[in-house]
């Protein structure tokens, strides 16, 4: 019979042959070896999955040997004791995650990963999120949920007491950001960073737009986009990332919509930032460039809204029509920007993309080329 809760701590390394020490849990590893030499159907599917999840996150094979599975890396085989201590602690995590429980509490999964390989785990827990409800204990950055950030919660001890609280918009998200000690300098480890609004530019817009332009600006690229922080601390935020940017060697750029031209600029004058490091769109907000026909199969596709004329979506900002048009059909209007930018903004061709855009692409393809 399965256990419903399981708590996954970090495990102490047991000492092993030639001088090699193992982060691998006993139970994991008693557990690959039994499923790797079965040639029963569930073993086999179960070792079939969990090979292809380890080579997709680590980048190579797992196979099953008599002295214990074997990892297949350059045409070469070693035991897995011959991993990195990250490797060996993501490859545990993976087989405890695989078993099935219904809830699982990871402990610091972050302990002992480079923050590369810490970003793509994180990745992977969604995968098991259909099944498997994962609870991550973490004072990792890269852990905590950056696309549905109401899944975080912060803990803390206030005379006494823990007390628990969900992170219920930006503003939350960017104080637990700062009680993490995230500075402006832990994330500029890139060739080149980009600085747009918020979450609806930062997850959506920004990357889809300029993967259509030939530009890779994902997680894992040498590119990095951030989330200035949303319409309500921008002008704080903004100075204190311009603070520190202005002193980094890694090249950057900001792009905001018209509606914050006058502060922008206000803020280059006073940190004494050149025009050229900063690009304000024409429209007062991103949805004014997106096509009404887009608009229109969003809202249906998303929210179930069908047979909306293309001349109610006409005038602009359309950002307030279409929260209009939400509370009219009693929908709520909370991170409906992100959904419709998801949906839109991989729709959008080249030649409805927004020219400062493209410019700012342009420049950024030239300064990582250089």
């Amino acid at each position: 019979m399965k256990t419903t809760f399981k708590v996954v701590n970090p495990s102490l390394p047991t000492s092993s042959q030639f001088g090699r020490f193992s982060e691998v849990s006993a139970e994991t590893a008693t557990g690959m070896s039994q499923a790797s030499m079965s040639m029963e159907l569930q073993h086999e599917s179960l070792w079939g999955e969990f090979s292809n999840q380890v080579e997709e996150l680590l980048g190579f094979r797992i196979e099953g040997a008599n002295a214990g599975p074997q990892v297949r890396r350059g045409g070469l085989r070693f035991p897995t004791r011959n991993l990195g201590s990250g490797e060996q602690r993501a490859l545990d995590i993976i087989w405890q995650l695989k078993q099935g429980t219904a809830i699982v509490a990871l402990e610091e999964p972050e302990f002992r990963l480079h923050p590369g390989l810490a970003r793509r785990l994180s990745r992977v827990f969604r995968e098991f999120a259909p099944e498997t409800q994962i609870i991550v204990v973490t004072h990792s950055s890269q852990m905590i949920d950056n696309v549905n950030i109401n899944n975080n919660w912060v803990l803390s001890i206030h005379e006494g007491s823990t007390h628990a609280k969900r992170v219920a918009g930006n503003d939350d998200f960017q104080a637990l950001l700062q009680q993490l000690g995230v500075l402006p300098s832990d994330l500029l480890l890139k060739d080149f960073f980009l600085f747009v609004e918020g979450g609806t530019e930062s997850q959506a817009i920004a990357p889809a737009w300029a993967k259509t332009l030939g530009l890779d600006i994902g997680l894992d690229s040498n590119v990095g986009v951030l989330s200035i922080g949303g319409a309500s601390r921008l002008k704080d935020n903004l100075r204190i990332w311009l603070e520190q940017s202005r002193h980094s060697a890694t090249p950057w750029h900001v792009i905001l919509d018209n509606h914050y031209a006058k502060t922008l600029r206000s803020l280059c004058q006073d940190l004494e930032i050149a025009q050229d490091k900063i690009t304000v769109l024409s429209e007062h907000c991103i949805e004014d460039y997106y096509p009404t026909n887009l608009v229109s199969e969003g809202l249906h596709s998303i929210f179930n809204i069908a047979d909306i004329d293309s001349a109610v979506l006409e005038p602009k900002p359309r950002d307030r029509i279409i929260e209009r048009i939400l509370q009219e059909h009693n929908l709520s209007t909370k991170g409906w920007k992100v959904n419709l930018a998801l949906y839109i903004g991989s729709r959008m061709s080249a030649e409805t993309i927004p020219g400062e855009f493209k410019e700012v692409v342009t420049m950024i393809k030239e300064q990582i080329e250089h």
